[in-house]
């Protein structure tokens, strides 16, 4: 298992039991807490983090899904919010989001394809999950910001 900055995790091990079909589950509000402006900038909606390596949200399976019907899914968000850390469930605008995954490739351990967190980004961050099909009767997800290693952008 990776190790964690607890400043740099949406969830840990988040519980998706009993959650039925359209169920918006939110994570913790990220606060890229970016307070100093430009020359000449007087709001900072989407500040530019920079150069160096990129970042993504990474997903990690810490209990094995089920769900009563095979075709279950559950979609991926990483949403950005410019105004307030609402520290709720689908607070943000949506980003970017993964496709549709079946409960039956969320086994634990497994990891889900990564969001890349985009250059320009506002200062709130969460990630939210959609569940379609199907009430979820277990799992559980990990979500955190990681640095891709290795990449340089830039």
């Amino acid at each position: 298992m990776p190790m964690f900055d607890a400043y740099l995790k949406y969830c840990d091990a988040l519980d998706f039991t009993s959650q039925g079909v359209g169920t918006l589950i939110g994570t913790n509000e990220i606060d890229f807490e970016e307070t100093v402006l430009p020359d000449g900038v007087t709001t900072l909606d989407y500040p530019d983090k920079g150069s160096g390596s990129p970042l993504v949200v990474r997903f990690m399976c810490t209990t094995s899904f089920t769900s009563a019907n095979s075709t279950a899914t559950v979609a991926f968000a990483l949403c950005f919010d410019t105004t307030t850390l609402a520290g709720g469930t689908s607070s943000g605008t949506i980003v970017v989001q993964t496709a549709p995954i079946l409960v039956t490739a969320l086994t634990a351990g497994a990891y889900i394809p990564e969001l890349k967190i985009p250059d320009q980004h506002a200062r709130f961050s969460n990630v939210n999950f959609v569940v379609a099909v199907q009430t979820i009767t277990a799992g559980k997800i990990t979500a955190y910001i990681d640095v891709v290693t290795g990449m340089r952008h830039r």
